[in-house]
């Protein structure tokens, strides 16, 4: 991904002419020609493994309420863990403290 040098927008591959492309800007009026072939590349990675703990074994486990979509208890332990990478949002895991029914919220 290239930026504009001029307003830092990201430039855009566009063809010009039969076998010429160039890399513009959609706000200004920046063109740069394409004398290297693009490349994409996506790289994956393995999830890392996630451990299950069990909030009520758990010392200090948190209470909180919310409803158990098992059993309807207003109670359960809660406990807050990060499984995706770190721009992501932290995932929720609940238990409830009556029927032990298990749950979670990304």
């Amino acid at each position: 991904m290239l930026l504009c040098p001029h307003c830092l927008n990201i430039l855009v591959a566009t063809k010009a002419a039969e076998r010429q492309n160039i890399l513009s800007c959609p706000t200004c009026a920046y063109r740069k020609n394409i004398c290297e072939p693009v490349i994409n590349t996506i790289v994956y990675t393995e999830r890392a493994e996630v451990e299950e703990i069990d909030a009520a074994q758990k010392k200090g486990g948190d209470i909180t309420d919310t409803v158990c979509p098992n059993c309807a208890h207003t109670k359960a332990f809660y406990i807050q863990m990060q499984t995706r990478s770190a721009d992501e949002g932290s995932t929720l895991f609940y238990k409830c403290c009556e029927c032990g029914h298990s749950w979670k919220e990304a």
